[in-house]
């Protein structure tokens, strides 16, 4: 929570943790995703960040919207790339984010996928179609 108080210090909203080799991990209360083309990226597991119950169900969803999920190892560059970013966690869902350490992602607005998700998972949530 230290990292998070620290982001909003400096004016962010949140923040991603960074691995000693540069690798992104996760957010402190949250996983990390972005999306370039078609493709959703995410740490992977091996990584040691938290397997998220909302994580699960976004890797479930993705492919029913044409996403293909790939889960690995990734830098700030490979985000700073992405059309369009998000986190995801059972509290605050899917939430757009819009820029990295100032930078916009995409076009600094938050993206059609995030929005797609969000309501698939609302969907599953609820019940309702």
């Amino acid at each position: 929570m230290a990292a998070q108080r620290a982001a909003r210090a400096r004016g962010a909203d949140d923040a991603v943790l960074v691995g000693l080799g540069g690798e992104l991990l996760e957010a402190p209360t949250a996983n990390l995703w972005w999306r370039s083309g078609q493709t959703l990226f995410t740490p992977s597991l091996d990584l040691g960040i938290l397997a998220g119950i909302t994580r699960a169900v976004l890797c479930d969803l993705a492919p029913g919207l044409g996403l293909k999920v790939l889960a690995g190892v990734f830098t700030a560059e490979d985000v700073g790339a992405a059309d369009e970013a998000f986190l995801s966690s059972s509290t605050r869902e899917v939430m757009p984010v819009i820029e990295l350490d100032g930078t916009p992602i995409g076009d600094g607005r938050p993206g059609a996928s995030a929005a797609s998700l969000q309501a698939g998972l609302r969907q599953q949530a609820t019940g309702v179609r």
